[in-house]
C-alpha cells in the first residue's frame, strides 16, 4: 500500500512551491488522511496538482494523483500560517486615546487571515487615535485608527504658498478640520479667498502655486 506519509509529503511539497517569496516566515499543515484509507503503492513518482476552483489563503487543498498501473486521486487540505513581526497594544486603550511609544510593541504573528492589514512600524500608528476600545495584546489594523486632528475648524491657520522657488506666509482661516496630509478648505484673512490646502503640521498648512 502507499504509504500515507509519502502522499502528504507530495502535498506538503507542492505546497511549499505555490508560496510567493516574501518576508514572512512560513508554516506548513499538512491535514492528516483517514487511517482507514489504503491505496495501491503507485509504480511511479507521485503528481501534485491544483484542484479546479478558487484558492488562495491560508487553507488550500493539494490533489495527489498516481498515474501507474492502478491510478487513484486524492486531495489532502493543507493550512498555511505567515508569521510577520507586527504591531500590538501594550496595554487597553480607550476610545479617542492618542497611541504613544509605551502604548505598543513589535511581535510576531500569523497575518495570513489579516485581510484588513497590518502595522510593521511603529511610525505608522504613532500620533494616531484609536476609534474604539482596544484590549492589550491585541494587532491594530487600519480601521481601528484615525489620524489626529491637527487643525480644528475655525482656528487661526498659517498658509505657506510655493511657487517655484519663493515660499510666502500668510495668516488664515480653517473652513474645515483636517488631520496632517488631508486636504482642507481655507480662508486667506487678506484677500478673502478660498483655497484648498494640505495640512503639513499643527496649524500649519500648504497652498502649491
Amino acid at each position: 500500500m502507499q504509504s500515507h506519509e509519502s502522499i502528504r509529503e507530495a502535498a506538503r511539497s507542492y505546497a511549499e512551491g505555490q508560496i510567493s517569496p516574501s518576508d514572512a516566515r512560513v508554516e506548513i499543515e499538512v491535514g492528516k488522511l483517514d487511517k482507514r484509507l489504503r491505496l495501491h503503492s503507485c509504480s511511479e513518482a507521485l503528481e501534485s496538482f491544483s484542484p479546479p476552483g478558487r484558492q488562495g489563503g491560508s487553507k488550500l487543498t493539494v490533489g495527489v494523483r498516481c498515474e501507474g498501473d492502478k491510478p487513484w486521486t486524492i486531495y489532502v487540505p493543507v493550512t498555511l500560517a505567515q508569521y510577520k513581526t507586527i504591531l500590538i497594544t501594550t496595554r487597553d486603550l480607550a476610545r479617542g486615546s492618542t497611541i504613544g511609544q509605551a502604548d505598543i510593541r513589535l511581535e510576531e504573528r500569523d497575518v495570513s487571515r489579516l485581510r484588513r492589514g497590518y502595522f510593521m512600524q511603529p511610525s505608522e500608528v504613532l500620533g494616531k487615535k484609536v476609534k474604539r476600545t482596544t484590549r492589550r495584546n491585541q494587532i491594530l489594523l487600519p480601521s481601528q485608527l484615525t489620524a489626529a486632528t491637527a487643525v480644528e475648524r475655525g482656528s487661526m491657520v498659517t498658509i505657506m504658498a510655493r511657487t517655484g522657488g519663493i515660499q510666502v506666509r500668510m495668516k488664515g482661516k480653517a473652513l474645515s478640520r483636517g488631520a496632517v496630509g488631508e486636504r482642507i478648505q481655507v480662508q486667506n484673512l487678506s484677500s478673502q479667498r478660498k483655497v484648498e490646502a494640505t495640512v503639513i503640521e499643527p496649524g500649519v498648512v500648504e497652498v502649491i502655486l
